[in-house]
């Protein structure tokens, strides 16, 4: 199912990529943290999926900055 988002605004404190298909994959776009940014035409209402960039885990109870 593709969602129908023309625009985002990254708050993440990470990278964020936009995907046209479903599962990571197709055409896609990196969005830089902080960043508002109008899609690509080829992905402007036609993207299925994202990924955050470098996510940055917690270890038992420590949790990277």
């Amino acid at each position: 199912m593709k969602n129908n988002v023309a625009s985002v605004w990254n708050r993440t404190g990470q990278s964020v990529t936009i995907y046209y298909n479903s599962n990571y994959s197709g055409p896609s776009q990196t969005i830089p943290d902080g960043e508002p940014v109008n899609l690509r035409p080829d992905l402007k209402n036609e993207n299925a999926s994202h990924k955050i960039d470098n996510v940055k885990l917690c270890v038992n109870g420590n949790c990277p900055l």
